[in-house]
């Protein structure tokens, strides 16, 4: 194979691997260029999904959480997006209840929206479910056991719509603890003493990745103890969602600390849900974190180039490269707004 050969079937193969991504491709010595573009909230449809820990130590949080929630409708109705939303707990052991949507009001319906007469104050009630749940928070485990048949084809038809975002928002003060199955022992404290037997977080993102059609159609979101870590002081809980972190750490998703207001972390939530994504996945990882980040407000022709954003790895106003994620991330004033066009050029070596 000539050398003219070789690079138009490495351009090739790369427009193959970015899918819905536009790519560029130019080769320098040793080098190419990928380009991953995006559109900022293309997708206005997106439906919700609460996933409340109802375990005894939950009322205040449950009770903060219903007051706020009208923050949340707010934000979603001025950006006129195309919404619908659940509630579940994280008690997988209760037949009631095992990823099936709580009931809003008497005629059964359980899913909100514009048209839910009287709903708002109908899925503020739902909120408050009570604290008698499974000392076992099993979140991811009720939250895809939602969509799974036969619940979604009964007691939850209609949610997640195939073509909306999903948007997955937890409130807990414990981690995750969906097992399957694997603990050999019940109480919360099985959950930190047997880790290992916990079903894997990767596991349950390709599982939920399985439903949407784009990996940008799919953010968690989560408000719960932080512990002292990394950015957040912590709420003084014995239990961090480290596996909360994790999870929505890989959808580029928002963590919330449990003890903070919670209008604010909804606000946030909602701005996000309505398609103002704060982080973008590359399709290849970089050989050299040489990367180039454009932006084309939203009345720019389509396919312009866009104004240079500035790194900031501070995380005030600009970007940065989350590594163990593979996303760029954006911050304040510099997030993309709705309709934006988001492009990010950077080099992959090329290996013959």
């Amino acid at each position: 194979m000539n050398p003219s050969q070789r690079t138009g079937l490495l351009c090739m193969l790369w427009l193959i691997m970015s899918l819905a991504l536009s790519s560029s491709c130019t080769i320098p010595e040793g080098y190419g260029i990928v380009e991953d573009r995006y559109v900022q909230g293309e997708n206005p449809m997106v439906d919700i999904l609460f996933v409340i820990d109802n375990s005894t130590s939950m009322a205040v949080s449950q009770a903060q959480l219903s007051l706020a929630f009208p923050t949340m409708i707010s934000v979603l109705q001025a950006l006129q997006s195309d919404w619908q939303m659940g509630v579940i707990s994280t008690d997988m052991n209760n037949p009631l209840h095992r990823g099936r949507l709580i009931e809003l009001l008497p005629d059964g319906t359980r899913l909100l929206n514009n048209t839910t007469p009287n709903g708002v104050s109908a899925f503020q009630n739902a909120l408050i479910m009570g604290t008698e749940g499974s000392q076992l928070e099993r979140a991811f485990s009720a939250a895809w056991e939602s969509m799974k048949p036969p619940i979604a084809s009964h007691e939850n038809l209609g949610f997640p719509r195939p073509a909306a975002r999903l948007v997955v928002i937890f409130l807990s003060d414990e981690d995750d603890c969906s097992d399957e199955g694997g603990l050999h022992a019940e109480g919360s404290a099985a959950c930190t003493a047997q880790a290992s037997l916990l079903v894997p977080v990767d596991d349950f993102l390709q599982r939920f990745l399985s439903t949407r059609q784009r990996a940008l159609d799919l953010s968690f979101h989560a408000i719960i103890e932080t512990g002292n870590q990394g950015e957040f002081d912590g709420c003084e809980g014995s239990s961090p969602g480290t596996r909360y972190m994790e999870l929505v750490g890989l959808t580029g998703g928002s963590v919330h600390p449990i003890c903070e207001d919670m209008a604010v972390s909804l606000q946030d939530i909602a701005l996000q849900a309505a398609g103002r994504r704060r982080a973008f996945p590359l399709s290849r990882i970089p050989d050299d974190i040489d990367l180039e980040v454009r932006v084309a407000g939203p009345n720019e022709p389509e396919g312009v180039q866009g104004s240079l954003v500035r790194q900031d790895r501070m995380g005030i106003d600009g970007w940065s490269y989350q590594a163990e994620t593979n996303m760029i991330q954006f911050w304040g004033p510099s997030v993309p707004p709705p309709g934006a066009q988001v492009s990010f050029s950077y080099p992959v070596r090329v290996t013959y």
